[in-house]
């Protein structure tokens, strides 16, 4: 079973993505219909802007994206 109910990965992603993008650009990450919530926190902790989640065809949040603007 993925750590943290695999939110360490996605929290792994969210803290190394700023040394990969450029300023302005965007980090769009798909999760369980679950995680919505605890990606978008921990993206507001990283500093992103612009933090929400977007709902799949199903209605479910499924996808959270932030810019990054340092």
């Amino acid at each position: 079973m993925a750590e943290e109910s695999g939110l360490a990965d996605l929290r792994a992603l969210i803290e190394q993505a700023p040394d990969w993008l450029l300023a302005g650009g965007w980090l769009l990450l798909e999760h369980g219909w679950q995680q919505g919530e605890a990606v978008r926190q921990m993206m507001m902790q990283q500093g992103y802007q612009a933090v929400a989640t977007a709902n799949d065809y199903g209605g479910n949040p499924r996808v959270t994206y932030g810019q990054i603007v340092n």
